[in-house]
């Protein structure tokens, strides 16, 4: 007989190794944008709106959302992204991580654009709650951090009603229609 704890599968033991690329790559395209280039001309150049789209600049649906106007935009985009990334890329795979990160990062963008013709947006929010929104999905019951026991149902609730009751404020500089649109790209 055998007692004590089963095995852990070669699954639960995979490092979450998109998820960190991903804020790898976040975090220096920050450094990059800050430090080393103009951001005036970085955030002109690649950030993304409607008429960005509509000249054919297809490439700032993708840019923008690796950029992040300061340092608490990029913190909590990272934060969240390292929360719901991992939960993501372990139950559901690296390749539904992907379709789900650029999916969402479309969708939050392009429900953007269209809800706010005028306006520009950059950041990783919208991919970001794409990842939220499939977190919640595949794991609705799962505590948000091991000592924290708010289940994920329950914080993607509070994040979705608040950024729908927001949806069309733009006064706070946030793109809250973005991560509404980014979130249903994770709910697909």
């Amino acid at each position: 007989y055998w007692t004590g704890k089963m095995p852990e599968s070669p699954e639960e033991n995979k490092l979450e190794l998109l998820t960190l690329i991903f804020i790898a790559i976040n975090v220096i395209a920050f450094l990059v944008s800050m430090l080393y280039l103009d951001p005036v001309t970085v955030f002109e150049t690649y950030s993304f709106s409607k008429s960005s789209l509509l000249d054919g600049n297809y490439l700032t649906i993708f840019s923008s959302s690796f950029l992040h106007l300061d340092l608490p935009h990029l913190f909590w985009n990272m934060f969240f992204l390292f929360l719901f990334g991992r939960v993501v890329e372990k139950k559901m795979g690296r390749g539904a991580f992907l379709l789900t990160y650029f999916t969402s990062m479309v969708l939050g963008n392009i429900f953007f654009a269209f809800l706010f013709p005028e306006s520009v947006a950059v950041g990783a929010s919208g991919a970001v709650f794409g990842l939220m929104g499939a977190a919640i999905l595949t794991e609705p019951f799962r505590p948000i951090l091991k000592f924290a026991p708010v289940p994920l149902a329950l914080i993607g609730s509070i994040y979705l009603f608040g950024e729908v009751t927001n949806a069309f404020n733009l006064k706070e500089n946030v793109a809250h229609i973005a991560h509404v649109g980014g979130m249903l790209g994770g709910f697909t």
